[in-house]
């Protein structure tokens, strides 16, 4: 009997003696990266959460916002590319963090209109317009035959 109750109370002091283990929180986004065409648009993302999260947006990235910047779980985020009217692509790196989870970084690229860096001209009725700064030309156009 003194054996049982020996070993009774070994048995708790282990038990006793665990450290309670360390649930590490779950954090990841979907899809991880976005490609955009140079017109720009709006796309969705998911991101999984199992506690409260963030996004920041790296610097020089003002043509690409964000719904939300942060929840208390899993939400749905709209990204916003505006039109990419250099002559470049470019590329936004979003880093979402949580509580006891590792970040989770993602891109979003944006495509360039090749053609945006030759002149053009749009004719309609009234104007000719010019992609070259600042110049609107008026045709002066008559009718003939009147």
């Amino acid at each position: 009997m003194k054996k049982f109750v020996f070993a009774a109370i070994a048995v708790a002091l282990m038990l006793a003696g665990c450290a309670p283990e360390t649930v590490k929180g779950e954090l990841s986004v979907s899809p991880d990266k976005l490609d955009f065409p140079a017109k720009g648009g709006v796309r969705q993302i998911e991101v999984s959460a199992t506690s409260a999260w963030t996004v920041t947006v790296g610097s020089g990235s003002d043509w690409c916002t964000l719904s939300r910047t942060s929840a208390e779980s899993s939400a749905k985020v709209n990204i916003t590319v505006s039109q990419n009217t250099g002559d470049s692509g470019r590329t936004a790196t979003l880093t979402f963090s949580s509580s006891g989870c590792d970040p989770v970084s993602m891109s979003v690229t944006q495509d360039f209109d090749e053609m945006a860096k030759y002149a053009y001209l749009d004719m309609d009725s009234s104007s000719l317009a010019s992609n070259c700064p600042a110049k609107t030309y008026s045709p002066g156009i008559t009718n003939a035959f009147s």
